[in-house]
């Protein structure tokens, strides 16, 4: 991350896209196994970056979170919405977001 918050602008520009083209479609394999907290958290992440003008610190951050929240799901192999594990994945991710946007 630290790379892309040092990258010249069209280069963080470019990042962002590969981020939000590899969001789009863990939406789409999330569901097509039954990872539907994948699905959400790449919704929830495609959507935050569409917001992104650059890649700052706090936003590296944001897609840190995410990324880590979807190896949590795949590791404990959290299936369907998740119950009460996938709230707690999904409500501490609206916290990070909230405080760093």
């Amino acid at each position: 991350m630290e790379t892309i918050t040092a990258a010249a602008p069209g280069a963080q520009d470019d990042a962002i896209e590969k981020f939000k083209e590899l969001a789009h479609e863990m939406r789409g394999f999330g569901g097509t196994f039954d990872y539907n907290l994948i699905t959400a958290i790449s919704d929830q992440l495609f959507r935050v970056m569409e917001q992104f003008k650059g890649i700052n610190a706090q936003q590296a951050m944001i897609i840190k979170v995410h990324i880590d929240s979807m190896k949590v799901v795949s590791t404990e192999r959290i299936k369907g919405d998740g119950g009460e594990r996938g709230e707690q994945v999904m409500s501490g991710l609206r916290s990070v977001i909230a405080k760093f946007t």
